[in-house]
């Protein structure tokens, strides 16, 4: 799945690997697949997830495809789906989150006596990554448990040094009036028990978010720099985009004017 947006692409891939009962052979054509589909095409953030029917375990060694809150014991697919993330730069997201034992497994035994992380979530970056986790009570009808995770693709905006000062204002609310303004709203608007619980829910915020406007005050601060401090810094961002030799006595007084 490929989600576009004005400045980003994230694709998702999910994948079923081939379980135990199928060689070795078979996994590595698997991974092979996953790879080819990492190169076909690019996006900002990739993420690769689903049942990879492999155990990771522990870190070792200072890897840094796993995290230090890996489960359990690492089997051989383990060791090659790690070694398969190394190459392909990717992370499995699973292992940097500090769990409980009890919210790390993915996959029960049918006897219900072995426990295992074998689904992860793979990405480029933990640096988007903000949470992953199991979905305990959902229940799925299989022997494995939901995981999710949570991304953040925010970008940063970025301010311009260039724009105008903003005059501070520090803002209040006077509660005598918010008081009064509170039991007005709600004498006017009052919940009605008929309701469903979203309609007396969005009531009540609309009461309290109009009493608080009608009660908030401003008052306007003081600049943090004077008019002539302004000038100055003016002066001295024109002194150094000129970069002239003559200027670098005239230049450091004005710095410390400043």
């Amino acid at each position: 799945m490929r989600i576009n947006s004005s400045h980003q692409t994230a694709r998702i891939i999910q994948v079923y690997a081939p379980h135990s009962g199928h060689d070795d052979d078979e996994y590595d054509a698997f991974l092979d697949e996953i790879a080819a589909l990492l190169h076909d095409q690019k996006a900002t953030h990739t993420i690769v997830m689903g049942d990879f029917n492999a155990k990771i375990g522990k870190r070792m060694n200072n890897e840094i495809v796993v995290g230090s809150f890996g489960c359990g014991v690492r089997n051989d697919r383990g060791a090659k789906l790690i070694e398969f993330c190394d190459i392909n730069n990717l992370r499995i997201a699973n292992s940097f989150f500090n769990k409980s034992l009890s919210r790390k497994w993915t996959w029960r035994s049918p006897n219900g006596e072995t426990f295992s992380e074998l689904d992860f979530i793979l990405c480029q970056s933990m640096t988007t990554v903000c949470d992953v986790s199991i979905l305990n009570r959902f229940n799925t009808g299989s022997d494995h448990r939901l995981v999710r995770a949570t991304f953040c693709f925010c970008k940063q905006k970025r301010w311009s040094r260039r724009q105008p000062m903003k005059q501070p204002v520090r803002r209040s609310m006077i509660r005598p009036i918010y008081r009064q303004s509170v039991a007005n709203h709600f004498r006017d608007n009052p919940i009605d028990d008929s309701n469903n619980i979203n309609d007396a829910y969005e009531t009540i915020v609309r009461n309290i978010t109009a009493a608080m406007q009608s009660a908030e005050s401003q008052e306007i601060l003081p600049a943090t720099f004077s008019t002539e401090t302004r000038d100055l810094l003016r002066i001295r961002r024109e002194m150094k985009q000129d970069r002239n030799p003559a200027t670098c006595i005239e230049y450091a007084e004005l710095c410390k004017l400043i």
